[in-house]
């Protein structure tokens, strides 16, 4: 359904922001819909997905793709919606550092708190999560740079 109308002003600016980091986060998310729809699959050493959408389901999320889409582009028009700019660098940095975080989880040293780690796994685990963090380091300080 379009407004005709300019309905922004409906909206105080609280309002406008809460609408539009969902409608930006839905069309984000419709990347990942797009993908699956034509039959990806990102395939890693420890994070794998199978596409088991069928045909018809693949057929039928192209079209419900496309409607969001336009509902979505209706929304921008009727609420004069400004696009919420991400640069990549801050989406690296965001990223990097939690999983920076998540790894050094995985010290042997912060492990026991699930039980004693075995003195082999440790001597394993270390110089593992260790190089991990280092790359990890190297990332953050690469997009940190202007």
């Amino acid at each position: 359904m379009r407004v005709e109308h300019d309905a922004s002003g409906f909206l105080n600016e609280a309002q406008r922001r809460s609408l539009s980091a969902i409608i930006a986060a839905l069309e984000k998310a419709l990347f990942d819909f797009e993908g699956w729809a034509s039959g990806q699959e990102r395939q890693g050493r420890v994070y794998q997905e199978v596409n088991d959408l069928t045909p018809s389901q693949r057929e039928a999320l192209h079209h419900y793709v496309a409607r969001l889409r336009e509902s979505i582009a209706d929304a921008v028009l009727t609420f004069r919606l400004e696009p919420q700019v991400r640069e990549v660098r801050a989406s690296i940095r965001g990223r990097a550092a939690i999983l920076w975080e998540g790894v050094a989880d995985t010290e042997p040293r912060r492990l026991e708190r699930y039980g004693p780690v075995h003195p082999d796994a440790e001597s394993l685990l270390s110089p593992r999560t260790s190089a991990l963090i280092a790359i990890l380091e190297k990332i953050l300080s690469l997009v940190g740079q202007t």
